[in-house]
């Protein structure tokens, strides 16, 4: 990668650049495993998003006392993982931080949601078994993660679910 005069910075190859990168002036090259480098391309004119992710549905499936089904479908204009992870040192994917009644909703763990192409939504798994409290009400908010460190930090109120 060439910017501004740095050159042969590595990249990954699914390169995302920074949150807010606005040029008109970096370009590329392949370099192989053993340095071979290809030739650069023309200057590429890159504006990154800085829209944050919009979660537009959730609704809870299944709720018993084993597992409580959240699902949530998301808009996103760069892209979201189908499991949560991190990229370039931040976390990437959607999370339902959940608490439970009796924890006086201060026992926070975060569940992952994971990318249920049947329901076409994340869906989270959340399982009493974690906080071992059962017959009360769990406290759930979303949290979404681009690759671009843009993030939805929970709706302004919880997403409630008895779990009997």
């Amino acid at each position: 990668m060439n910017n501004d005069g740095i050159s042969d910075s590595i990249v990954s190859s699914h390169f995302i650049p920074a949150n807010g990168a606005n040029t008109c002036s970096m370009r590329f090259r392949a370099v192989s495993g053993s340095g071979l480098r290809g030739a650069w391309t023309s200057e590429q004119h890159i504006h990154m998003d800085v829209e944050a992710p919009v979660p537009y549905y959730w609704v809870w499936g299944e709720v018993t006392q084993e597992v409580a089904r959240f699902y949530v479908q998301v808009a996103e204009n760069i892209g979201l993982p189908t499991t949560p992870g991190t990229y370039n040192g931040h976390n990437t994917g959607v999370y339902c931080p959940t608490s439970t009644a009796s924890g006086g909703y201060n026992n926070w763990y975060w569940f992952p949601a994971t990318y249920d192409e049947s329901a076409s939504a994340y869906r989270c798994d959340i399982t009493p078994s974690i906080f071992g409290h059962y017959s009360q009400n769990y406290l759930t908010y979303i949290y979404v993660y681009d690759y671009a460190n843009n993030s939805y930090n929970g709706p302004e109120n919880g997403i409630t679910v008895y779990i009997p």
